[in-house]
């Protein structure tokens, strides 16, 4: 983010600017451009991922076709140990076997109740953490579903413990 941006859209128009922010979930995008004024005084222009053929930022081009719309910004701007070891337990690809399942399960139990956080059984493949992080099966990070985005954060940090 916060570095010149050069957008060219699908219908042939070329936009450019300071990108200011990227919506991850559409792909939307505000540049901030300067106004005849100076450099001091800015008008924010939006754009739609949708809308949006192909992006070059300090002068690497961004893949527009990446699956993912934050990506294709993300991509170049985002490299960080943080967010690469959060990809990683996203994108998590082991061949899960029920007896591994199974095994999983009991660590993560184990886990939780040594450190006393309150866990309960919702279904017979699904447990509910905290009261909010709802986790199924393989028990993996992406297997879990919170509205809070801190709670989720922290019971990664604790489903990584278990490898």
């Amino acid at each position: 983010m916060a570095a010149w941006t050069r957008v060219q859209l699908a219908d042939g128009r070329v936009e450019a600017g300071v990108l200011h922010t990227v919506d991850p979930e559409t792909g939307n995008a505000v540049l901030l451009r300067p106004t005849a004024r100076g450099n001091r005084i800015v008008s924010p222009v939006v754009l739609f991922g949708h809308a949006i053929a192909s992006v070059v930022q300090d002068g690497i081009e961004l893949d527009p076709l990446d699956a993912s719309p934050s990506r294709r910004w993300l991509h170049a701007r985002v490299s960080s140990s943080a967010f690469l070891r959060t990809e990683r337990h996203l994108s998590d690809d082991r061949e899960w076997t029920p007896e591994a399942i199974s095994l999983r399960r009991a660590a993560l139990l184990e886990l939780l109740h040594e450190r006393r956080i309150p866990v309960s059984q919702e279904h017979p493949s699904e447990l509910l953490v905290l009261g909010c992080v709802r986790i199924r099966a393989p028990y993996v990070i992406g297997s879990c579903a919170c509205e809070n985005e801190i709670v989720l954060g922290r019971f990664a940090a604790i489903l990584a413990e278990l490898g």
